[in-house]
């Protein structure tokens, strides 16, 4: 996710890049519950319940977008960030404004 394009100005977090739709996803594991916690920094922050250990909080996340957005969890990959806090996961077989429509139900 090198080439940023630009950022939707009321969703800081989704960035339209030549290669495609991301989210900036700040990710907290270790949580009590899964769910969205809000926007930090330009990051929609999410709080997974499985811990950082051997890929299981990457797997968890994708399964709660997967579920939040009403996508498959096959439409989407997190591109950058598989050892950091920090991710770029790319949303594929969606629009902006499907996505922004899906987000507003769970923000």
């Amino acid at each position: 996710m090198e080439e940023k394009k630009q950022d939707t100005p009321s969703y800081p977090f989704i960035v339209i890049s030549p290669k495609g739709l991301f989210i900036r996803i700040k990710v907290c594991p270790g949580a009590r519950h899964n769910s969205v916690s809000g926007i930090i920094n330009g990051y929609l922050k999410v709080s997974i319940k499985a811990r950082a250990v051997e890929g299981a909080a990457n797997k968890a996340l994708v399964e709660f977008l997967a579920n939040a957005l009403v996508a498959k969890k096959s439409s989407l990959s997190i591109s950058s960030g598989f050892s950091s806090r920090n991710k770029a996961v790319k949303v594929s077989g969606m629009d902006e404004a499907r996505l922004i429509l899906a987000l507003k139900k769970i923000l």
